[in-house]
């Protein structure tokens, strides 16, 4: 389920960043800079928990809810045993889950949304 929310957040931000771009010269620099900062925002590369700006800006990121999801369900943190201790989203708790894939979803529905109110028929 966490995969298939994620596999759905990701097409729709797909979506999102095109719909917000101007011309065909923007999407694909729009892109590269999105990739990058999932990767740098999820928490898996660098900690981001406790990190007064990273944390904040890691929020409004699907890439961040997804992966505390993943490492949610399968308690990542009992796994690998250099995973931070304050990762709390990371918890192997079904309030902690829910809480991931309330946030994913919302960010989804925001950012499909965007799509609706950008590509609509004039």
């Amino acid at each position: 389920m966490t995969l298939a929310a994620t596999a759905a957040v990701a097409a729709i931000t797909g979506l999102a960043l095109p719909s917000a771009a101007t011309s065909q010269d923007q999407i694909l620099p729009m892109l590269v800079i999105a990739v990058m900062l999932s990767i740098v925002f999820s928490g898996g590369l660098i900690p981001v928990t406790g990190r007064i700006v990273l944390d904040q800006l890691s929020w409004l990121l699907p890439a961040r809810w997804d992966f505390a999801a993943s490492a949610s369900t399968v308690d990542l943190r009992t796994i690998a045993p250099l995973v931070p201790r304050n990762e709390t989203l990371w918890s192997h708790a079904s309030n902690w889950w829910l809480l991931d894939m309330t946030v994913l979803a919302i960010l989804g529905l925001v950012m499909a949304g965007l799509v609706r109110w950008r590509v609509r028929l004039q």
